[in-house]
């Protein structure tokens, strides 16, 4: 499993704010730079949208020409629960199934997802899913972990212009259609307030309200 930091040159104190926290727990990433985009070019994306896809594509690149046979990407601006470390990973790692998708370490799940949550382990929750709707709307590329068998489908989507952002790409074209994991909470988030940091694409995002809201809804609906 490879494990590669997203970020970008303008982000460099939120960068070493995460890196801290990482090294702090044993986790020691290989820091991939953001794909610089000029123009925003002629979709309805913004150029940070597509810099973000792009350099996701570009990081499971990385991975597939490395054979890795797995990735698991983090942004620059998460945090860690308590406990969550390296051998904690490692342990999170060794209970999924081979044939997993993507495995979810942290997500926001927006209003109108639909979708259960069924225990499958220790220290895992399988997602819904149902080939012909989308049941769960969610951020969750802050922290994501993607089999290799599943490259070549997520490079093609989020290289394809017509695509939406990366989250709604996972939401709308993986999640329906593969086994999707989501570590059982507690999971990791993103430092309240990070949004409005230099470099951000998230805007003024309520961090810490979309957190409880997303635990709240996990909690409910897990059967």
């Amino acid at each position: 499993m490879d494990i590669i930091i997203l970020t970008t040159p303008q982000s460099l104190f939120r960068y070493c704010t995460t890196s801290d926290i990482l090294t702090s727990a044993g986790i020691n990433p290989e820091v991939f730079p953001a794909v610089q985009v000029p123009e925003p070019g002629a979709g309805k994306l913004r150029r940070e949208e597509v810099s973000h896809k792009l350099s996701f594509a570009g990081i499971i690149k990385k991975a597939q020409l490395e054979k890795a046979s797995s990735v698991l990407i983090l942004e620059d601006d998460i945090y860690l629960p308590e406990g969550l470390n390296n051998p904690s990973l490692i342990t999170l790692y060794e209970e999924l199934p081979g044939d997993f998708g993507i495995a979810l370490l942290g997500c926001y799940f927006k209003p109108g997802s639909t979708g259960k949550f069924y225990s499958y382990s220790d220290h895992l929750l399988e997602m819904q899913r149902d080939n012909n709707n989308v049941l769960f709307t969610f951020w969750g590329s802050h922290a994501v972990l993607i089999n290799s068998w599943l490259y070549n489908r997520i490079i093609t989507l989020l290289e394809d212009p017509v695509t939406p952002v990366t989250d709604r790409t996972l939401c709308d074209f993986i999640a329906p259609h593969h086994r999707c994991f989501l570590m059982k909470p507690p999971l990791i988030f993103q430092r309240h307030g990070s949004g409005s940091d230099h470099g951000s694409i998230h805007g003024k995002f309520k961090f810490k309200e979309m957190e409880l809201g997303s635990l709240d809804y996990i909690r409910k609906n897990t059967v």
